[in-house]
């Protein structure tokens, strides 16, 4: 079996099954090749028709995610690509806590004014120490919205480390607890999925926002409207948003608002998705995936 990978999996994985699958390295123009059947990727390209051509003899799209965002589905389903991708309900997924611990670092870090601190251009200074009002962690209130995987995740660690905790999720709760969340939180982290969402944050929900509030997105860039994030955070200097993903983060950006807008001002901190980027919980995804695929072929025959 072989498969064209515009991206690697772990070296691990590719050494556990090589006896089984040949890896085809990328070249460099990344177009996927017509006879390529079985291509993996991970977030680095956006899969549509530039990289696909027409012709292709595609049969499978591996991808170690939980989301699709990165895939034009429209066109796979046109092309009857069959996609493997990570199902977040399965249990060996719902193990994988990278994207939760990296919350909560973001989050931590945000409480102690890590990154304000960090950006401050100047010689150690002990008096850079009372520029900024820290306080111990019973004094926060955090808001989880979403609590799926990473969402539970956070909320039974935060309550353990001593942070009073107040969630919201589409489907568990009713709408007028997501405006008690967005008025009443100091710090909030989102973790909810981009279908259905785009667009969730808008002018009216960063509204309902303390001026004071410190915004975390560690799940897709497609659920912030980033004009309307944009002038809220230029409104209130001091909001903070920090953000591992932005829309359209395959592509090729050269006039990203968000990317334009942390370079003039200093409440803004963008990541590059870092999330689930953990060796060990991408070995496991890696696996998971290519497992799917195996039990798939030898079932067929």
């Amino acid at each position: 079996m072989q498969i064209y990978c515009l991206e690697f999996p772990q070296k691990k994985i590719i050494k556990f099954f090589k006896k089984k699958i040949s890896f085809i390295k990328n070249l460099k123009n990344s177009k996927i090749p017509i006879n390529a059947e079985i291509v993996y990727c991970k977030l680095n390209y956006f899969i549509d028709k530039k990289i696909l051509p027409l012709n292709s003899k595609i049969k499978y799209l591996l991808s170690p995610t939980t989301s699709t965002n990165h895939i034009d589905l429209n066109y796979m389903k046109k092309k009857k690509v069959k996609i493997i991708n990570l199902n977040p309900k399965d249990k060996i997924i719902q193990s994988i806590t990278s994207t939760g611990e990296y919350a909560l670092t973001l989050i931590l870090s945000s409480v102690r004014k890590l990154f304000i601190f960090s950006s401050i251009n100047s010689k150690f200074n002990l008096n850079d120490r009372y520029l900024y009002n820290v306080f111990q962690f019973k004094k926060y209130t955090i808001g989880i919205i979403g609590k799926g995987r990473v969402g539970t995740y956070l909320i039974k660690q935060l309550k353990n480390l001593g942070f009073k905790v107040i969630s919201y999720d589409r489907s568990k709760d009713p709408k007028i607890k997501l405006k008690k969340v967005l008025n009443h939180s100091d710090i909030i982290s989102v973790n909810i999925d981009s279908k259905g969402n785009y667009n969730f944050f808008d002018k009216k929900k960063f509204n309902l926002m303390k001026k004071n509030v410190i915004f975390i997105n560690t799940s897709r860039g497609e659920i912030i409207n980033e004009k309307d994030l944009c002038i809220f955070l230029k409104k209130n200097k001091n909001s903070y948003a920090i953000l591992d993903v932005i829309k359209n983060e395959q592509k090729k950006l050269k006039k990203n608002l968000l990317l334009e807008y942390q370079k003039k001002y200093k409440n803004l901190k963008i990541f590059p998705h870092l999330g689930g980027s953990t060796k060990d919980a991408m070995e496991i995804a890696d696996n998971y995936i290519l497992r799917k695929l195996i039990n798939i072929y030898e079932k067929k025959n």
